[in-house]
């Protein structure tokens, strides 16, 4: 037996595809730290988004989804809806989008799918790290596990133009960006308000110089109601 192996080696080994929402999603290596391959083990990985989904997503939304990471949530979702070609997966970390596309067509999903990100500027820099769910807009020099690759300009796009480009007016929003969901949602507050349900993972623990409670009362105030959470995934609906 190899000793010098990573942890996660022994769980992918036992994981190789994982099952979830009748999608079926083979893992490669290096796509995330070792202890995350534990809750594909144990089906828990993105467990609450999938049941909130479940709930409150109905089949003819129009869906706008931002950070799949390795296109989950994005299969998942696209399933639920009678014109699954209404739904659009903005990703900015470029070392992920071969993921996506892989378990895209493996799923026979049908959303299209923008190596960007939501932003007033043309383009903005990211860092891409040895493992690759690892990779933000934020360089990371604090975390001894994670060896910067390289710094890759991602264009900047904006909701109206995604929407003109694709011919789709969106009514849902998921979003999973690992902290900057504050910043988009103080900065797209008129947007957000042409839409019935937002599906967000927040992250106060990333975040935790800001008075993160203040963004939910933005969305209080343009007409949404909080229904309920799971772990650290909340959904509103327009009330």
């Amino acid at each position: 037996m190899n000793y010098n192996r990573p942890a996660g080696w022994f769980f992918l080994n036992f994981v190789r595809v994982f099952r979830a929402g009748g999608c079926e999603f083979n893992l490669s290596e290096n796509l995330f730290p070792s202890g995350y391959y534990s809750r594909f083990l144990f089906k828990t990985y993105e467990s609450p988004e999938i049941a909130l989904m479940k709930k409150y997503l109905d089949p003819g939304d129009s869906i706008i989804e931002l950070g799949a990471c390795i296109g989950v949530v994005s299969c998942i979702s696209n399933k639920m809806l009678d014109h699954p070609e209404n739904h659009v997966v903005v990703e900015a970390n470029p070392d992920l989008i071969t993921e996506i596309e892989k378990n895209r067509a493996n799923n026979h999903c049908h959303f299209s799918l923008e190596n960007a990100l939501i932003s007033n500027q043309a383009f903005e820099t990211f860092y891409t790290y040895n493992i690759a769910i690892s990779g933000s807009l934020q360089k990371k020099v604090h975390n001894p596990k994670l060896v910067l690759s390289r710094e890759v300009q991602v264009k900047g796009v904006g909701f109206e133009s995604l929407q003109a480009k694709y011919g789709l007016k969106f009514n849902v929003l998921l979003m999973d960006i690992e902290g900057a969901e504050y910043t988009l949602i103080e900065e797209n507050l008129e947007f957000l308000k042409g839409l019935r349900l937002l599906i967000i993972e927040f992250h106060p623990n990333i975040m935790e110089h800001l008075d993160t409670e203040k963004y939910h009362r933005y969305l209080e105030e343009i007409g949404f109601e909080f229904a309920e959470k799971i772990e650290k995934t909340s959904v509103y609906i327009r009330s």
